[in-house]
C-alpha cells in the first residue's frame, strides 16, 4: 500500500512540473484539450476556486477528498505497526527481566549461607505415602517425623468427629485392600487419594484437612520459622479439575500456599539435586522434557515446557502397590482358607507381610514370606503361614494383570496412543503412554531433550526395565539419554523439588514461574 502511495504522489509530482515547464516554454500544455475526449463538456465542470478567485490553474492535481482518506489510512497503518512492535518488544522486555530475575534468585539461594526467616515446605501426597521437604542452604531434605520415619502414610480412619480420625502408623497398622463398597466407617482405613482421583470435592477436602494439614502443623512447629509458605504438588490430571478446591481448602491452614503439578516439581528437584543442569538461556529453559513418574497406585507421563504440563496421561492401577497386591492374592490362594477374608485383623496382616515381601524383593531374587500367627483359631498345631516366593514369578503376575485388566480398561478410555497396537507387555504399555503424550504435545521424540523416571514404585526391577525399553522403542537406543536417578532418591524427587521454589516466586499452570509481585 505504501508502495502504490508513493508511486501515485511521484506521477503527480512528475505530471506536474512537466505542465508548468511546457506553459513556461510554448504557452499552453502538453496536452490539447481539443484532442481530449471531453471535449465539449468543459462549460458543464464546475469552476476551482482558483478561478473563482481570477486565477486559472495552469496545472492538473487531485482533489483534496481524494488524496486525505489515502494519508489518513497510511498513518493508522503505520501507528498500528509501531504499536504492534511497541506491544512485543515490551513483552521480550518482560520475559528478560522474569528470567534475569530468576537466575539472581536461584544463584542468591544456592550460594547464600545465611539462614532465612522464610520456611519453604515441599508436600508431596502421593497415593500412599505422604512425604516432607525444606530446603536450608543450598539442598532440600526431607522432614522427618517425631517418630523418625521418612515417610508419612496418607490414610484414614474416619471417625463421627475430627479428634476421632486416625491417620499415621495408627492408621497403617490396620489397612488392607478391598472393595469400596465393603467399605464400613470407623472400621477401615481409607486413602484419599481413592477419591480424589475422581475428581470429588470431598476427596480434596479429606486429603487437605485429615492428611496434608496435620502433617505441615508439625513440620512448621518443629521448623519455627516465623513466615512459612506450603508448596503442594498434584498431579496434572487431578490439578487442571481440582485446584481452586484444593486452594480453597489449603488457605484455611496456611496463609500462603502454592500448587505445582507433580512432573514440574520432578524437575525442579533433579535440577537442584544436580541430575538436570540449570538452564543457561531463555531457549534452554523452554527446552521439553518427559517425566515419567511411577507411584504407588498410579502413574503419569507428562511432557514439560518451560515449566509448563503440555501434556500429560494417567495411568491407573499402574504402579508399585500392584505388587502388594499379587502377593496378597498368591497369599490368599496358598492358604485355600476362604474365612480370611472376612477377618480384618487377618487381612492386615496379610497386607503388612506383602508390603514387606515387596521391599525385600527388590534387592533379592527369592524370599521366604512369613506370616506369623495368621491361622490363629483355625490352625492350633501350625498356626504360621509360609511361601516361597520367586522375583520372576512375581513380575509374571504383575505384568500379566497388566495386560489382562489394566491396559484394555485404558485403551478404552483412551488414555494410551491409537497409532500404536493394544500393548502386550509392560515394556509396550509405557512405549504407548508416551507416545500418546508426543502426540497431545505436538512433539517429536527429536524435540524431547531429557527423559526422567521418578516415584517409589520404579524401584521394583519390572517397572525400570519397561521404561528403559519403552524409551528405547520411541527414541531409538543410545540416542535419547535417559535420567535414572539412584533408587533411594527417585520416590523423594517431587517433595524435593517443591521446596525448591525460588523465593519471591510463585506458581501459575498457564505460564509457570513468575515474580510474587505479579500476583496481585
Amino acid at each position: 500500500f505504501f508502495q502504490q502511495l508513493h508511486m501515485m504522489l511521484a506521477r503527480q509530482v512528475r505530471q506536474n512540473c512537466v505542465r508548468k515547464t511546457s506553459r513556461a516554454l510554448v504557452g499552453r500544455p502538453l496536452w490539447d484539450s481539443r484532442s481530449s475526449p471531453l471535449r465539449g463538456k468543459e462549460k458543464d465542470a464546475p469552476i476551482s476556486d482558483d478561478a473563482s478567485r481570477g486565477h486559472s490553474r495552469m496545472y492538473h492535481a487531485s482533489a483534496k477528498r481524494d488524496v486525505l482518506p489515502l494519508i489518513a489510512a497510511g498513518s493508522l497503518l503505520m501507528i498500528g505497526r509501531w504499536s504492534w512492535k511497541a506491544l512485543n518488544r515490551m513483552d521480550e522486555e518482560w520475559e528478560d527481566y522474569q528470567w534475569q530475575l530468576q537466575q539472581y534468585e536461584r544463584k542468591r539461594m544456592r550460594e547464600s549461607s545465611e539462614v532465612s526467616d522464610m520456611a519453604t515446605i515441599g508436600v508431596d501426597p502421593g497415593s500412599v505415602y505422604l512425604k516432607l521437604s525444606t530446603i536450608d542452604g543450598d539442598k532440600p531434605e526431607l522432614i522427618t517425623t517425631s517418630q523418625g520415619d521418612r515417610y508419612r502414610f496418607a490414610g484414614i480412619i474416619k471417625g463421627e468427629q475430627i479428634e476421632d480420625f486416625v491417620s499415621g502408623a495408627r492408621a497403617m497398622e490396620k489397612f488392607y485392600y478391598e472393595e469400596i463398597e465393603q467399605m464400613k466407617e470407623g472400621e477401615t482405613v481409607v486413602l484419599p487419594y481413592n477419591e480424589l482421583k475422581d475428581f470429588s470435592a470431598d476427596g480434596c477436602s479429606s486429603l487437605v484437612k485429615h492428611v496434608v494439614a496435620p502433617a505441615v502443623a508439625e513440620a512448621m512447629e518443629r521448623l519455627a520459622k516465623p513466615n512459612t509458605r506450603v508448596v503442594l504438588t498434584i498431579p496434572p490430571a487431578i490439578l487442571n479439575q481440582k485446584e481452586d478446591v484444593l486452594l480453597q481448602n489449603m488457605s484455611e491452614y496456611t496463609e500462603k500456599s502454592i500448587i505445582v503439578p507433580d512432573p514440574v516439581a520432578s524437575i525442579w528437584g533433579a535440577r537442584i539435586m544436580g541430575l538436570l543442569p540449570d538452564p543457561d538461556t531463555k531457549e534452554e529453559k523452554a527446552a521439553s522434557s518427559l517425566v515419567v513418574d511411577i507411584g504407588g497406585l498410579s502413574s503419569s507421563v507428562s511432557v514439560v515446557s518451560g515449566d509448563v504440563v503440555e501434556a500429560s496421561c494417567y495411568l491407573e492401577d499402574v504402579g508399585g502397590e500392584s505388587y502388594v497386591k499379587r502377593i496378597v492374592d498368591l497369599v490368599k490362594q496358598e492358604t485355600g482358607d476362604d474365612t480370611l477374608n472376612n477377618d480384618a485383623m487377618c487381612l492386615a496382616l496379610i497386607d503388612s507381610s506383602a508390603r514387606s515381601a515387596a521391599k525385600e524383593l527388590v534387592n533379592k531374587s527369592d524370599i521366604q514370606v512369613h506370616i506369623p500367627f495368621l491361622f490363629m483359631g483355625r490352625k492350633n498345631e501350625d498356626p504360621h503361614f509360609d511361601m516361597s516366593l520367586s522375583r520372576s514369578l512375581l513380575e509374571k503376575t504383575v505384568e500379566g494383570h497388566l495386560t489382562s485388566a489394566t491396559v484394555p480398561h485404558l485403551m478404552e478410555e483412551g488414555i494410551l496412543s491409537t497409532a500404536l497396537p493394544s500393548p502386550s507387555s509392560a515394556s509396550l504399555l509405557f512405549a504407548s503412554a508416551i507416545a500418546k503424550v508426543l502426540e497431545d504435545s505436538e512433539k517429536t521424540p527429536s524435540e524431547v531433550k531429557h527423559v526422567l523416571l521418578v516415584g517409589g514404585g520404579s524401584k521394583h526391577s519390572l517397572f525400570e526395565r519397561a521404561f528403559r525399553e519403552g524409551v528405547d522403542l520411541l527414541f531409538g537406543p543410545g540416542i535419547q539419554t535417559s535420567v535414572v536417578p539412584e533408587t533411594a532418591l527417585r520416590a523423594d524427587i517431587t517433595a524435593l523439588g517443591a521446596s525448591s521454589l525460588l523465593p519471591n516466586h510463585f506458581y501459575s499452570r498457564e505460564s509457570g514461574l513468575e515474580p510474587a509481585a505479579k500476583e496481585s
